[in-house]
């Protein structure tokens, strides 16, 4: 651009020029392309289900939800590592938001709008095999419920707490009648008059 003679509008502003710098932002990202591939190739495109299974096992290795996990740096090598991008974290949310990054899912291939989509009879016929499969575990599994027996098993437990919390009622009652029979012994008649029934 210093050799280039810069365009100016009537105010005295520059102007830019939106074709030239749009050629060089395409020039730039196939640059970028043609590093990151090491040939002028498209990154080749994974299936959804192995993208997903990759992405499921990367996530076991972390294994703790809501934690942050600091890895020691040693020989070994400790540190979560991306074999796709070729980066290290240390922590393990790091690890997560670069799995779920723009950049990770460009370098592994995956692209959702590549994506069949999907018909809400495939829909339907997915949960009708899995209501038939969890029937057939249901069937295979020897504890029959009979409602009737249960029915009459808490019958009997409700007539037994009802039961228990008779007694302990009638016996509230029975303290409290004792305390306020009046003693024969005790009966005075200056604390008849004065309404003691007794001092203790």
């Amino acid at each position: 651009m210093s050799g280039k003679e810069e365009k100016v509008n009537s105010f005295g502003r520059r102007t830019w020029d939106k074709e030239e710098y749009a050629r060089l932002a395409r020039e730039r990202v196939e640059e970028i392309r043609n590093k990151r591939n090491g040939k002028n190739t498209e990154p080749k495109k994974t299936k959804a289900h192995d993208f997903f299974k990759q992405r499921m096992e990367d996530l076991k290795k972390i294994d703790s939800m809501n934690k942050i996990s600091l890895v020691a740096d040693s020989v070994t090598g400790g540190w979560f590592a991306c074999e796709v991008c070729r980066r290290k974290y240390k922590d393990n949310l790091a690890y997560i938001e670069h799995l779920n990054s723009n950049e990770h899912l460009q370098n592994s291939g995956f692209d959702a709008r590549d994506q069949q989509e999907v018909t809400l009879e495939q829909v339907k016929d997915r949960l009708e095999t899995l209501k038939r499969i969890k029937d057939e575990e249901r069937l295979k599994d020897d504890t029959q419920y009979d409602i009737r027996r249960r029915i009459e098993i808490k019958r009997k437990r409700d007539e037994e707490e009802a039961l228990r919390k008779k007694q302990r009622t009638e016996k509230k009652r029975k303290k409290v009648a004792e305390k306020t029979e009046p003693n024969e012994t005790t009966n005075d008649p200056m604390m008849t008059m004065m309404g003691f029934s007794s001092f203790k």
